[in-house]
């Protein structure tokens, strides 16, 4: 289950359902299944978040600060991806057909399941600037990835 700090920030923002039945773990996501990656380097990425199934959410131990407008969206916008798997029917297989469009060279927010996160995410960040939870130093902008390295 997620914190109880985490749940009541985030509450109004997503579904209690979903603040009330996802487990966070805090730790460097596998490189399966949905995946948020930043640049660190050339060539190089890091995972930093996923919703691996329903229920679940993963966020990296480096960029989980939940103190923060930043640290809570990030978690936010993998929660968005649990509301995504509760109501979007073969959740796995329409987010697979949107990630074929990315490895065809399209930007990773054209993917509509990662729009709708990422504005999500950007809602969420502002309203908790408002509510006076600090920013925190902006993460590198993300690249989603599903089943798969984003080298391939």
């Amino acid at each position: 289950m997620l914190p109880q700090d985490i749940r009541d920030a985030l509450r109004g923002l997503y579904p209690d359902s979903v603040l009330d039945n996802t487990q966070l773990e805090v730790t460097v996501p596998r490189l399966t299944g949905f995946m948020v990656f930043t640049l660190i380097a050339p060539q190089k990425w890091l995972a930093i978040g996923s919703a691996p199934s329903p229920g679940l959410i993963r966020i990296h131990p480096s960029y989980y600060a939940p103190k923060t407008a930043t640290g809570l969206a990030l978690i936010g916008h993998e929660l968005c991806h649990q509301v995504q798997w509760r109501t979007v029917p073969n959740f796995l297989a329409a987010y697979t057909a949107e990630e074929e469009r990315n490895i065809a060279g399209h930007p990773p927010w054209s993917n509509r399941f990662e729009a709708e996160c990422y504005a999500s995410e950007q809602r969420a960040a502002t309203l908790l600037r408002q509510r006076g939870y600090p920013s925190r130093q902006a993460l590198a902008l993300p690249f989603c990835m599903c089943q798969g390295s984003p080298f391939r």
